[in-house]
């Protein structure tokens, strides 16, 4: 059985964290990625987390199972666990951590090497925008976003010809362009289509400094006020 749209949507929802995971999908199934590194499964509209040292503590919560025939045991987080299991995403980023960490010498220089040929072709204005790759459109027009404004992730994967997916990996190609050196990406000026600002413990008081210098204001839900007003449409 396929995992649908609408549960990996519930999933990512969720973790509450759209900077730091995104979906791939797989033949009908989908893989979880925590600042670009795989983290667990989505299969049969269920989370599976791999039993490894950095999710050890998922044994007190969740059941084993395996996502797929021939794979090894997972930890199977349930709908109702995502409201209950501390540190959820905290695990999910510690195994994100312990498997950069692990990379052999020779991968690392690669992907090394990848980063510093995007920084030098792919951010650049010389290339016309309708001959851009899908990525490379996205973090131009997020750079267009202007002060005191914001826009949706929905809306700049619309204005880069993306399909109504493909929203869901905005977050995952900014991030990339960021590690790869482009430093101006103005994160806090992409919002959920509601107005809804995404922020965590570990950022809030630099996003909402940001905010208050370019006279955005916030409500206690974290929804922009007058959200019609500052919205800018590409």
């Amino acid at each position: 059985m396929s995992t649908k749209k609408e549960s990996v949507q519930y999933i990512l929802e969720k973790l509450q964290q759209p900077e730091i995971f995104s979906v791939r999908a797989m033949f009908g199934e989908y893989a979880l990625y925590a600042h670009g590194v795989v983290v667990a499964l989505i299969c049969n509209d269920q989370l599976y987390i791999k039993d490894l040292p950095a999710s050890r503590e998922l044994s007190e919560y969740c059941d084993m199972d395996t996502p797929y025939e021939g794979a090894k045991s997972h930890y199977v987080v349930e709908e109702y666990m995502y409201d209950t299991i501390p540190h959820l995403v905290q695990i999910l980023v510690s195994i994100s951590e312990s498997r950069s960490t692990q990379e052999p010498k020779k991968k690392k220089e690669k992907i090394e090497k990848k980063k510093e040929k995007t920084s030098k072709t792919t951010f650049t204005k010389k290339t016309p925008f309708m001959q851009m790759t899908f990525s490379e459109r996205v973090v131009e027009l997020a750079l267009t976003i202007p002060f005191g404004k914001v826009t949706t992730y929905g809306a700049i994967a619309r204005a880069a010809g993306g399909g109504a997916m493909s929203s869901q990996s905005i977050t995952s190609i900014l991030g990339k362009a960021y590690m790869a050196g482009e430093k101006n990406i103005p994160f806090h000026r992409i919002v959920y289509s509601d107005g809804r600002i995404w922020t965590s413990a570990e950022i809030d008081t630099k996003r909402r400094a940001l905010y208050k210098k370019e006279a955005i204001e916030i409500d206690q839900k974290n929804k922009i006020i007058n959200f019609k007003e500052k919205l800018f449409e590409f």
